[in-house]
């Protein structure tokens, strides 16, 4: 049959004369399509081919592309369809791409009718988004893992970046007071970062420049 389910040939009034199929019952929904046949520039005959768009032909669309179909009737109830249970599953009302969520998860549908007609029977495709919804929310959460350890590296560091300034800062404030109080003895130590460690080193030198010359004016006035 070259390929087609039906081969039918009708003479110039489009009366079938000669019908073969592969099946001895039709099924519901036949997607055909004829042409004319001219002998001597006049009109003869039709020629028609035809798939069957049965249960068979559904199947073997699923295992190709991996697509679920489902074809419903004139009465909207699917009747034909690579679902095992699709009692549940209508069309769409909107033939666009649309997502729907069914009895059987979430997808992305879109619905061709037959010929045009209201009321013609309608063939739905179904590609279920439930892996990429599961892969969204593994991002969604790794994401919010990865933000939630960024803050929490965040404020550890500004607690360790805290001390090493603030402490520091705390001792050269207490030793100042020291040195203003008269108190010369006591060396300043403080490990900090590279400008505090100098500003720190400045001021031990300071104090000891001023141990130094209360030595000497001692020494002097003894002398005297």
């Amino acid at each position: 049959l070259l390929g087609f389910d039906l081969l039918e040939i009708a003479d110039s009034t489009n009366r079938a004369v000669v019908t073969t199929s592969q099946s001895e019952q039709l099924p519901q929904v036949i997607w055909d399509h004829g042409e004319p046949i001219y002998y001597e520039r006049g009109l003869v005959g039709y020629v028609r081919g035809g798939l069957f768009i049965d249960q068979d032909f559904l199947g073997e669309q699923n295992r190709a592309t991996g697509v679920d179909l489902v074809i419903a009737g004139s009465a909207v109830r699917p009747t034909t369809s690579t679902f095992e249970d699709s009692t549940l599953l209508l069309p769409p009302a909107d033939p666009s791409v649309a997502r729907v969520s069914t009895n059987r998860g979430s997808f992305i549908t879109r619905s061709q009718g037959f010929g045009g007609a209201l009321g013609s029977p309608r063939i739905t495709a179904y590609v279920s988004t439930t892996p990429y919804d599961h892969a969204i929310t593994s991002l969604q959460f790794l994401t919010l893992g990865m933000g939630l350890l960024g803050l929490a590296l965040a404020v550890l560091l500004g607690a360790l970046w805290s001390l090493q300034i603030s402490r520091p800062v705390e001792r050269l404030a207490d030793f100042s007071r020291k040195v203003a109080e008269g108190n010369w003895d006591e060396p300043l130590q403080v490990h900090s970062v590279q400008e505090l460690e100098t500003l720190v080193t400045a001021l031990d030198r300071m104090r000891r420049d001023l141990t130094a010359y209360g030595e000497r004016l001692v020494t002097s006035e003894r002398h005297a």
